[in-house]
């Protein structure tokens, strides 16, 4: 008993220092004078919530395997709260909010478009967008859908279900595609979006999807 608390407790640590890391990078690289009260609200909220799933995982499951897969429900929450902003009325600024501190599959699209449209000119001068201009009511319908396959992916994952792995296997493979554009936007225009909000996301998603592996014997009978 006393070992899997030690276990919960070191792993609660490491995703909380994990998501503190991330969220404060997303909203100090662009901020000249950034609040760290407002910091500390946003990575309490973000520890409150992983607690939260952590708690709906059933009792069986694992210290490593809880708290991995309730950072996957976590990170389909951030996702699943940009496509609620995007479908909502009069909320295009915290939509855009949201997605500057998340992995956003339009980069890589709106970059396609402006080669498309500019090469090999101007690029360097051209605006690209985390977000489509105008109505994109389907966009945020997909990403809100991918949001919350990834919540239940997850808890699939946490019973050691098959399928929650293939369909988060399908949502890494996105995220790295889209994490591309971020990579090919900063070759032309590197002050435009810095990489190192995307890339701590895309290593947190799969180093929580490496840890869910650990221990599985505790979690017999994958489905």
């Amino acid at each position: 008993m006393l070992a899997r608390l030690a276990r919960a407790l070191i792993v609660l640590v490491c995703w909380g220092v994990l998501t503190a890391v991330t969220l404060w990078a997303g909203f100090s690289v662009r901020a000249p004078t950034p609040s760290h009260a407002g910091h500390v609200w946003w990575i309490t909220l973000a520890l409150e919530l992983l607690c939260a799933l952590a708690l709906l995982l059933p009792r069986h499951v694992s210290a490593v395997r809880r708290w991995s897969a309730a950072y996957l429900m976590f990170a389909g929450v951030t996702y699943m709260l940009a496509g609620l902003a995007g479908l909502g009325p009069n909320l295009e600024l915290i939509e855009a909010a949201v997605w500057d501190v998340l992995i956003s599959p339009y980069l890589l699209i709106s970059y396609v478009v402006q080669v498309h449209q500019h090469y090999p000119y101007l690029l360097s001068s051209t605006p690209f967008h985390v977000v489509p201009e105008g109505p994109h009511t389907r966009f945020s319908a997909a990403v809100l859908v991918a949001g919350l396959s990834g919540i239940l992916a997850a808890y699939a994952i946490a019973l050691s279900y098959r399928l929650g792995y293939a369909i988060w296997y399908c949502l890494l493979a996105i995220t790295l595609v889209s994490l591309s554009g971020y990579v090919l936007v900063a070759r032309v225009n590197p002050g435009y979006h810095p990489l190192a909000v995307p890339l701590c996301w895309e290593a947190s998603y799969i180093l929580a999807l490496a840890l869910t592996h650990i221990r599985s014997a505790k979690n017999p009978g994958s489905q």
